[in-house]
């Protein structure tokens, strides 16, 4: 017997019938009911919106009412369980007209017992939780279909600034190389390689999106001390903060084991520290944190840069969102790093803030 009551609500206005109804679903074996009733459509309704019921099993005589309209009342309130229609008159057209109107099954009350009521309601509830799981996914497809034109709208657009500088430096120097000196070359030549440097690290950030996205990212877990793998991306960095005359303070609490992808974790701390160091003034600090406490492992990245405003915050982890233009000294960014870092936090079973 199942340990789940599954909450059935019949309208009929006939006691004789509510009766017969109740006693069938009483009989029934391995399932057991809270059988509920309304006599009257108005009835029927509320308790839809009071205390919605697993299944409803809704004469199609009510009086002067119509089991019909209520059901399409129900149908328009919201009400999205399972409805099973109950007559006296076997009659195909009524059974096409209550399908039309949404229910679920269609039983003739002459040939009911309790078998085929207790067949008929767990359908109707498995159908209805399929077909509310199909629009799920249908929902989850039309927005992964929005995202991904939107991803792609962006990404034309990021790719079309420094490919512009790519062909307007190559049509330079193939119509002008002679009459440019040395020096110039060379700044055209730097020109274009910042230009493809930053094209091929949105590419690589578009490739890694697309794969988390799609549920392809493969995280090759080991045990890892988290403060020796942050140290070691922190040394790669050193050359960036080097660069702005930016010192980079490490602390860690000795022995925090982790489970994790190196190399991803890895990835996650060059995009929240570098986005430390591209924001941060000349001169300045970036502060990195290893602690461990109540059982959790934390990484804080903290600088005293540029500031980011509470409403940009908010949506600073999705996918092409950046909390201010270019760095403190230019730096480009390609608006897809810390969405990156999330999803790949997360993959961890760790959450980003």
């Amino acid at each position: 017997m199942s340990n789940e009551w599954v909450h059935v609500l019949v309208v009929d206005d006939d006691d004789d019938d509510a009766l017969l109804t109740g006693a069938q679903l009483a009989d029934v074996e391995h399932q057991r009911y809270e059988v509920t009733r309304a006599t009257t459509g108005s009835a029927a309704l509320a308790a839809l919106v009071n205390e919605p019921p697993d299944a409803v099993l809704l004469d199609l005589g009510l009086g002067r009412e119509s089991g019909l309209d209520v059901l399409r009342d129900a149908r328009a309130s919201g009400y999205d369980g399972a409805v099973i229609m109950l007559t006296a008159i076997g009659d195909r057209a009524i059974d096409v007209a209550a399908t039309e109107a949404g229910a679920d099954d269609y039983l003739d009350k002459v040939r009911m017992d309790p078998r085929v009521l207790e067949r008929a309601i767990r359908h109707a509830i498995a159908h209805r939780k399929s077909q509310r799981e199909l629009r799920r996914r249908n929902a989850e497809l039309a927005k992964l279909g929005d995202e991904k034109n939107f991803f792609l709208g962006m990404a034309a657009h990021d790719l079309r600034s420094p490919i512009g500088v790519i062909l307007g430096y190559a049509r330079l120097l193939h119509d002008e190389a002679s009459d440019l000196s040395p020096s110039q070359v060379r700044l055209i030549l730097e020109a274009i390689i910042r230009s493809s440097e930053h094209m091929a690290t949105l590419i690589d950030d578009l490739l890694d999106l697309s794969a988390i996205t799609a549920g392809t990212l493969v995280l090759r877990k080991e045990r890892h001390d988290l403060a020796a793998v942050v140290a070691a991306t922190l040394e790669d960095l050193g050359p960036i903060a080097g660069a702005k005359s930016m010192q980079l303070s490490f602390e860690a609490t000795a022995g925090v084991m982790l489970d994790l992808d190196a190399d991803r974790f890895s990835q996650v701390v060059t995009n929240l520290v570098g986005n430390a160091i591209k924001y941060s003034h000349r001169g300045s600090a970036v502060w990195v944190r290893v602690t461990a406490a109540d059982g959790e492992a934390r990484l804080t990245v903290e600088d005293r840069g540029v500031g980011i405003a509470p409403d940009v915050a908010a949506r600073l982890f999705q996918p092409f969102q950046r909390g201010v233009g270019s760095g403190t000294a230019g730096e480009k960014s390609t608006g897809l790093g810390l969405s990156i870092a999330r999803r790949i936090v997360e993959a961890h079973g760790g959450r980003i803030w």
